[in-house]
């Protein structure tokens, strides 16, 4: 199925207005594991025309895109984030489910895009989350910045799992909008 051939349903979360339910449940994941995100936060400009990238991971200084499982990054996009915005961004596509999803991230500064990864914890560290893949090749660990108390924000495997639950048990209001 092609992207365009997609239907997103818009729907409401804390009075926020989301495109798109894929969108809902990325926040809903990302606020269970304690991660800062602002909504579609200002334009990007690409080709002329103003884009609106998803989330803007706060503290850690991340653009992240959310698609529908097998839609390819966007590198015109990702390019004009890295010019324009000086951050990298991270293209998200599927579900957040554990084995539903794969993650692509493109920076700036010359580094390719490296795709297929997943959310995972340190070796040492078990509370620093990271974007891996499943060799452990291609790791890149997430920016480790204090909350407003000073405290770095603690991820477990038990905190992982559960955001992966609270993403995918949300239930969506039925009613006809």
């Amino acid at each position: 199925m092609a992207e365009e051939d997609l239907v997103a349903i818009p729907e409401i979360l804390d009075g926020v207005g989301y495109r798109s339910r894929l969108e809902c449940r990325w926040k809903i994941f990302f606020a269970s594991l304690g991660i800062e995100v602002e909504y579609e936060p200002h334009p990007v400009r690409v080709a002329g025309r103003n884009r609106w990238v998803d989330f803007w991971m706060v503290r850690q200084q991340i653009y992240a895109e959310i698609k529908p499982w097998g839609v390819p990054i966007d590198d015109v996009l990702a390019t004009a984030i890295a010019e324009e915005r000086r951050a990298p961004l991270c293209w998200i596509s599927g579900l957040p489910r554990w084995g539903e999803y794969s993650i692509s991230l493109a920076n700036f500064g010359g580094l390719k895009t490296v795709e297929g990864l997943c959310w995972g914890l340190g070796r040492r560290d078990k509370s620093r989350l990271w974007l891996t893949d499943a060799t452990l090749e291609n790791r890149f660990a997430l920016p480790v910045t204090r909350d407003s108390e000073g405290d770095v924000p603690r991820v477990t495997c038990a905190r992982l799992r559960e955001a992966y639950r609270a993403a995918m048990g949300w239930r969506f209001d039925e009613v006809e909008r």
